[in-house]
């Protein structure tokens, strides 16, 4: 799989996630991100969902989820745009 791909494929999870309980996806796309050497350095997507999977599993409020998956969400798609311009 491509960086572009992978890149992604971590957004389109985090679309799907849900904020209202700890989701199976965030796992997955921060596994994505910590098993490949080329996205090491991005931290702030990784950060992101960490913190929003951090938020689900201590139970915040639903807006605050809501918000932390969000920021995670748009960290992603930064990731795509940058991963994805590099190869055009």
């Amino acid at each position: 799989m491509t960086d572009c791909a992978k890149a992604r494929e971590v957004h389109a999870l985090l679309i799907s996630a849900l904020p209202h309980r700890t989701e199976e996806n965030l796992k997955k796309a921060a596994e994505l991100l910590l098993t490949d050497g080329n996205f090491q350095e991005q931290k702030s997507t990784l950060v992101a969902i960490q913190s929003a999977m951090a938020a689900l599993e201590n139970q915040v409020g639903a807006a605050e989820a809501e918000t932390l998956l969000l920021q995670a969400t748009q960290e992603a798609l930064l990731l795509v745009q940058k991963c994805c311009s590099d190869k055009q």
